[in-house]
């Protein structure tokens, strides 16, 4: 990653160093040499252009990136767009490092049905309040469904089902998943088409608008487990832990990649009772991505089946999977 020279010396004078400019680079002095005499310390070149550094004295040397996180220092926004993430792997799949198909550079959000209304405490009445009647009893409340943004159709391609919006990083609605509340069609759940340069789920966790750089993680598989466990954390006061939703059982190279630009302090798969074997899995591969990793299995149903205490007992148990390798795509650094 590639950051400007008044970016890193901002940074670095807001927690108390010395900066001393050398054309376009950045120095310190370095933190890591052992001499307790500033005399006798090295200088930590760091080199914006470049995202690296270098003390030429103990030899220190890696990662701009690396080295803030090693001094406690946030640099700038943490987030990285779904656009610059697709790219990045687009690229190295060019450079046939993935093998198949690029995938698309350019990322267009589907956005919301045409037919889309909000659900408010205001307007409801008719179809609004039956399907109201169906998410109360899944244990939304109105201030649920409004900070979630549900709302539903009432006609058009999605009529008669709850709306499940789907944003970035930044809070941008991406996509959605569309679900059924009447029962009528036979079909749970129903999802936008997808095109080559559109957003699809797999380019996405539900809830990853909340996440904030070095949180930990819950990994769950749908959007109804995401808000459950969200009320979980958050009624047990845990505000460093966010709740992301999978929408399956596997994850994408883009959402590993997500993943890994979030930079997680440890991540938990609570998958759904039916999926041990491949929350086990999921949660070898993900050692590769953060070195604490735990799975923790359920024993009936699904997160949103759970009461709070349960789902405290649950997470207590977790355990460390064993680490497995990744396909080769999921092994290149970038």
């Amino acid at each position: 990653m590639n950051y400007q020279v008044d970016e890193i010396r901002n940074a670095l004078e807001s927690h108390g160093y010395d900066v001393f400019l050398h054309g376009q680079d950045v120095a310190i002095l370095c933190p890591f040499c052992p001499e307790d005499d500033p005399d006798t310390k090295g200088k930590n070149y760091i080199t914006p252009a470049k995202g690296i550094y270098h003390c030429f004295r103990c030899n220190e040397a890696g990662s701009i990136r690396w080295l803030f996180k090693k001094l406690g220092i946030q640099i700038g926004n943490q987030r990285i767009s779904l656009e610059k993430i697709k790219e990045q792997v687009s690229r190295m799949r060019t450079l046939k490092k993935f093998g198949g198909n690029s995938l698309p550079k350019k990322m267009m959000p589907v956005g919301l049905p045409d037919e889309f209304e909000p659900l408010r405490r205001d307007r409801n009445f008719g179809l609004a309040k039956i399907a109201y009647r169906w998410l109360h009893r899944r244990g939304l409340d109105w201030k649920i469904i409004k900070d979630w943004r549900i709302g539903f159709c009432s006609t058009g391609a999605y009529a008669q089902r709850i709306i499940l919006p789907f944003c970035d990083m930044f809070g941008n609605v991406v996509t959605f998943q569309a679900r059924e509340f009447l029962g009528s069609s036979g079909t749970k759940s129903k999802n936008p088409a997808v095109e080559e340069s559109t957003v699809s789920r797999a380019d996405v966790f539900f809830g990853m608008h909340r996440m904030a750089s070095g949180n930990s993680v819950v990994l769950v598989e749908g959007p109804f487990d995401v808000i459950a466990v969200d009320g979980f954390l958050s009624a047990t006061k845990l505000v460093n832990f966010t709740a992301l939703g999978i929408c399956g059982t596997e994850v994408s190279d883009i959402q590993f990649r997500i993943l890994e630009s979030l930079e997680p302090r440890e991540i938990f798969v609570v998958l759904d009772a039916d999926a041990p074997e491949k929350a086990r899995r999921l949660g070898g591969e993900l050692l590769r991505y953060c070195p604490r990793v735990r799975v923790a299995e359920l024993v009936r149903g699904d997160p949103d089946d759970l009461s709070r205490k349960e789902f405290v007992k649950i997470i207590s148990r977790a355990y460390t999977p064993l680490p497995l390798p990744l396909p080769n795509c999921r092994c290149m650094p970038f």
